[in-house]
């Protein structure tokens, strides 16, 4: 329409980052990843699969850095990775294990991530040999009461991550 200016908003960037520490830690080691996040006024989402002193130095960068982190807890690969349906009681203490490494290491994050997938194993299984999912999965499926019993406690484990002060996202 003639005559009518439209103001653009910047888009809200999140950059998603899943690296293993050693990789974490070379990717910011520099600093120019962080001047870039700082100049799009973006925010990060960190997989936390391990609750190592290498990925608590990369997040107290971003934290001094002033960008706003996303800490999302999850399992080492070889205990399924994901928070699954069948993984929430193990989901609500791992929870506590990244919040006592929050608490440790002096880390500040604006939200809490909750990942719910299947295992890892399931997506590995899909690429190496499809046909090896019946056996995985048919035992899962005999377990009526296994969605309601997972929601029940991903609704308490929400619950305790706002009562601890997180804002909480699910993927």
């Amino acid at each position: 329409m003639a005559g009518m200016t439209q103001e653009l908003t910047r888009p809200n960037l999140t950059f998603a980052c899943e690296l293993d520490a050693p990789r974490l830690t070379e990717l910011f080691e520099n600093g120019l990843v962080i001047d870039d996040l700082r100049g799009l006024g973006a925010r990060v989402m960190i997989m936390v699969s391990d609750l190592s002193a290498e990925r608590a130095h990369v997040v107290r960068q971003l934290n001094q850095a002033g960008i706003p982190v996303v800490g999302i807890p999850l399992f080492p690969w070889e205990e399924g990775y994901y928070f699954t349906v069948d993984n929430a009681p193990r989901a609500a203490q791992r929870y506590q294990q990244f919040k006592d490494w929050t608490a440790e290491h002096g880390l500040d994050w604006d939200w809490v991530g909750l990942d719910l997938e299947p295992e890892a194993r399931v997506y590995q299984q899909l690429m190496d040999n499809p046909w090896g999912l019946v056996p995985l999965l048919l035992p899962l499926l005999r377990d009526q009461g296994r969605v309601a019993r997972a929601r029940k406690a991903y609704v308490a484990l929400v619950d305790q991550i706002h009562a601890d002060g997180w804002p909480v996202e699910n993927y």
